[in-house]
């Protein structure tokens, strides 16, 4: 039981420091994350500072960074003039990013690297916009259907303002972080990795079960335990 009651203090400590992940994406006129990135850098267009590798006078942000694979997990984008959403990379087109979605298309790309607003622009000149990718091969015809609903994808979420980009929170509707959120779905993937149904879902003895159940959360009375 105290292992577990740990493991969601992890949790809901995880949850606490993504408010400040979050923070930095959207708050760029405060002076706290001025200082950060003026002493970290930014990568790619600014939605987090650059990975912290030094060993003084930088614990603090580096540990809420450590998180941040877990936290970008949950965000996704508005595209507005798309010069701050990477094409392939970043969620803007759904639930998951289009290189996941189109693997094979991605591999296929040209620009594999490259943010909307350079391959979404004015065609000479003029207000309307269209997309321009390009890839390395031509496709057969077995693959026109998979490229078909890529480019019904893509046009069916063309921007079709040039505000500024903006960061969205997947887990609400409203788009906005909230720490309750995330701290669930931090706790439903802990949750998830633990053998409820191998443990109380077969046919043995309670006092069996009751005894697994026991191990696997590290409270048996074992040789180690005694020795602590």
């Amino acid at each position: 039981m105290k292992r577990l009651v740990l493991i969601f203090l992890v949790a809901f400590n995880k949850a606490l420091l993504g408010k400040w992940l979050w923070r930095f994406g959207v708050e760029e006129s405060k002076f706290w994350r001025r200082v950060l990135v003026a002493k970290y850098g930014v990568t790619g267009r600014g939605w987090c500072t650059r990975p912290i590798r030094g060993s003084h006078g930088c614990s603090l942000w580096k540990g809420i960074m450590a998180y941040w694979d877990l936290f970008q997990r949950y965000i996704g984008f508005e595209v507005g003039k798309g010069n701050r959403v990477r094409f392939w990379h970043d969620k803007w087109c759904g639930d998951g990013s289009l290189k996941d979605e189109f693997p094979l298309l991605f591999e296929c790309s040209r620009e594999r690297e490259a943010f909307i607003d350079s391959v979404y622009s004015r065609v000479n000149g003029v207000e309307t916009r269209e997309w321009h990718l390009q890839f390395v091969r031509n496709f057969n015809d077995w693959e026109m259907d998979m490229v078909a609903a890529f480019f019904n994808r893509i046009h069916a979420k063309s921007p079709v303002h040039e505000s500024e980009d903006v960061l969205k929170w997947s887990l609400k509707k409203n788009g906005t972080f909230d720490i309750s959120s995330f701290y669930h779905a931090i706790r439903g993937s802990v949750s998830s990795g633990f053998p409820w149904k191998g443990i109380w879902g077969v046919k043995v003895p309670r006092r069996i079960a009751f005894f697994v159940w026991t191990a696997a959360w590290g409270n048996i009375l074992t040789c180690d335990n005694l020795h602590r």
